[in-house]
C-alpha cells in the first residue's frame, strides 16, 4: 500500500502523513486529520483533497 502525503504549507515539500491507503477512495471526503510535520515541525490539518499517493 502506497503511503499519503501531503505538501507542507511551509516548505511546499510532500511529507508523508503515516496514513496507507490502496486508494483515496478508502477515505471518506469530510476527513479531517491532524500530523506533525517532519519538515517543519508544525502540526497541519489536512483532508483526502489535499492528500497525493506516492508513487510504488
Amino acid at each position: 500500500m502506497p503511503p499519503v502525503l501531503i505538501s507542507c504549507p511551509t516548505t511546499g515539500n510532500l511529507v508523508p502523513t503515516g496514513v496507507n491507503i490502496v486508494n483515496r477512495n478508502e477515505m471518506g471526503d469530510d476527513s479531517r486529520l491532524l500530523i506533525a510535520c517532519p519538515e517543519c515541525g508544525r502540526d497541519h490539518e489536512w483532508t483526502p483533497d489535499d492528500a497525493v499517493l506516492a508513487p510504488e
